[in-house]
């Protein structure tokens, strides 16, 4: 479920299908230990760079994950610098 909305919201972003995003949510500590559980698959189905819990989203979907209410909000991830101001693979 957490996938779904991650994947709808890419969609709705209009980001490639192949971009790295960066996903923030809000969830119940029940569903944040469960998504850690999975954080390597959803890194990997999601292309994420980050996934990130935090305290509030003001964007954003919400959505259920295993019947209960959770907010989330996809990004297009920050290309990080090196020393020499050039982007890092």
């Amino acid at each position: 479920d957490f996938n779904r909305l991650g994947q709808d919201q890419r969609k709705a972003l209009d980001l490639a299908f192949d971009a790295r995003i960066e996903v923030r949510y809000v969830a119940s500590d029940r569903i944040a230990e469960a998504l850690e559980g999975h954080r390597a698959e959803l890194h990997e189905w999601l292309l994420a760079d980050a996934i990130t819990r935090v305290e509030q989203l003001d964007g954003g979907v919400e959505g259920k994950v295993s019947g209960e209410r959770v907010r989330i909000e996809v990004s297009a991830a920050h290309q990080r610098q090196g020393e020499n101001g050039k982007s890092s693979a």
